[in-house]
């Protein structure tokens, strides 16, 4: 028999590839990578773990990925819903504590929900990198274009530069991972975007941005759109260029928290644009059930047929991970990628009558069902618990924190 880390029986493993839903099967990890999906029974008799680990109730699915998240906005929730018009994000000059207790709190809020890795489209890649590494949590740091990016320097050239040097010290990390993003597209120079997309072609990097319709043309005329781009904030799908290097991201509880209309997905899916869900960078929760569930809602109004529940499962993993450059580590439960997993538990009053399994997590699963979360084969929530810090110290601290930060503005919430 051959020895292995881990071997997770499951009443029910959805891989994503292929799209299917397996019956008492087995995930077999070791190494921090998958090894194999196969009957329970068959797994038994070929496989000697080190850890045996059954869910007789459960959903297995590969873990959930998120394209658009702020991590340092996570203390300043309150604030952002209360003063929406008034209030952009993060302040400037925080007190590096705040910051590191909003970027750990966001971190712990998406493992808890089932979410293994995330882009972080803010400004503190440097502080969120070291804190994923040190909770052993994958993240894409979008590497700031824009000399006023807060962790970063005063000019553009030294911008780019501390990303690089970023980039350079992560480059052979397991965990962390990098994408250029371009946060404030109309204020730079035709230049500039051309000697990002040069560096992003060379570090064989993605390209994070956010562009309106106008701005979608000058990328265009600019041939931007021929290097891997993950797009955020489009509104038109009519204006979106055709081409198979865009990832679209969809963030249906952004929209409607920011009041916008949500953004047809119809047209980019029946293309087979690679549309992805995200949580958006001002989240009310950072919760990807919650965006599978609106999005499938959504397309219930499209001309065309709803999404299925296979199609959403795959929107929120294996499409994400083709939007950052790792489909061929993440995304999916196909032996030799990444041991990135999640249990969800079907055995609710909202999912235990639900017949399939695939439309309880998609239709009616929330973040409460999640029980246990592996990135790259290491448990890092056990029955609902995160275990790389003691829940009581690290409440109390956070409760510390957001005590100060509403201590700022003493009329948020009330």
């Amino acid at each position: 028999m051959q020895q292995v880390d881990c071997v997770l029986h499951a009443r029910w493993i959805a891989p994503v590839e292929p799209a299917v839903v397996w019956d008492h099967h087995a995930l077999v990890l070791n190494g921090g990578r998958i090894v194999d999906c196969l009957p329970s029974e068959l797994a038994r008799s070929r496989y000697q773990a080190a850890h045996t680990l059954t869910r007789s109730s459960h959903l297995v699915i590969p873990g959930l990925i998120n394209t658009e998240v702020d991590l340092a906005s996570t203390l300043w929730r309150s604030q952002m819903l209360t003063l929406s018009s008034r209030f952009s994000g993060v302040p400037r000059g925080i007190d590096r504590q705040l910051l590191t207790d909003s970027i750990a709190l966001g971190l712990i809020e998406q493992a808890c929900a089932g979410i293994t890795s995330c882009v972080d489209w803010g400004h503190y890649s440097a502080t969120v990198a070291t804190l994923a590494a040190d909770l052993g949590l994958r993240v894409v740091l979008g590497l700031p274009v824009d000399a006023s990016a807060n962790d970063y320097a005063a000019t553009l050239d030294e911008c780019l530069e501390r990303s690089l040097a970023l980039h350079d010290e992560y480059r052979e990390h397991p965990l962390i991972h990098t994408a250029f993003a371009l946060h404030a597209v109309p204020e730079l120079s035709d230049s500039v975007l051309s000697r990002v997309r040069v560096l992003a072609d060379q570090l064989e990097r993605v390209l994070l941005l956010q562009a309106d319709a106008t701005q979608i043309r000058r990328l265009t005329d600019l041939g931007l759109w021929n290097t891997p781009c993950t797009l955020r904030g489009w509104t038109d799908p009519a204006a979106l260029p055709v081409s198979s290097a865009i990832s679209l991201v969809h963030s249906p509880a952004a929209d409607w928290q920011a009041g916008h209309l949500p953004a047809g997905i119809s047209a980019p899916l029946q293309s087979g644009s690679n549309v992805t869900l995200g949580s958006g960078c001002r989240p009310v929760v950072r919760d990807l059930l919650e965006a599978m569930r609106l999005t499938g809602r959504q397309s219930q109004l499209l001309p065309s047929s709803p999404l299925r529940p296979a199609q959403l499962l795959t929107m929120a993993t294996l499409n994400c991970a083709r939007a950052v450059g790792l489909e061929d580590s993440l995304g999916s439960l196909s032996p030799g990628k990444r041991a990135d997993c999640v249990c969800v538990d079907l055995n609710h009053p909202a999912t235990a009558a639900v017949l399939d399994p695939l439309l309880a997590l998609t239709a009616c699963a929330g973040r409460e069902a999640v029980t246990d979360v592996w990135v790259a084969g290491r448990p890092i929530v056990v029955n609902g618990r995160f275990q790389a810090l003691d829940r009581d110290d690290f409440s109390a601290r956070v409760r510390h924190s957001l005590a100060t930060v509403l201590a700022s503005n003493p009329n948020v919430g009330r």
